[in-house]
């Protein structure tokens, strides 16, 4: 996914992640502040790789998506977030 901006509406969109070895995935968040639509997947124990349906992914349209993952070895917690306004 580009992080520039989205340039065509995506119908049915879905964000896929996979983490890498010794991480897991404890949570995977969507958000569209100018539709107000947010989705979001939670595991307590983490998961190696996550799937979020977000629906149609509107051109032009400000978006954020953030995820959080826990270390297996130390217990260790990052999250991201990625952001894009058009």
């Amino acid at each position: 996914m580009e992080t520039s901006g989205i340039k065509k509406t995506q119908k049915n969109a879905v964000i896929t992640c996979k983490a890498a070895k010794g991480w897991k995935i404890t949570s995977l968040g969507f958000s569209n502040e100018k539709t107000n639509v947010a989705r979001s997947i939670y595991n307590d124990k983490g998961i190696s790789s996550a799937s979020l349906r977000i629906g149609d992914l509107v051109a032009g349209q400000p978006c954020t998506i953030d995820i959080s993952l826990v270390n297996t070895k130390t217990g260790g917690t990052q999250s991201y977030s990625l952001y894009w306004l058009q």
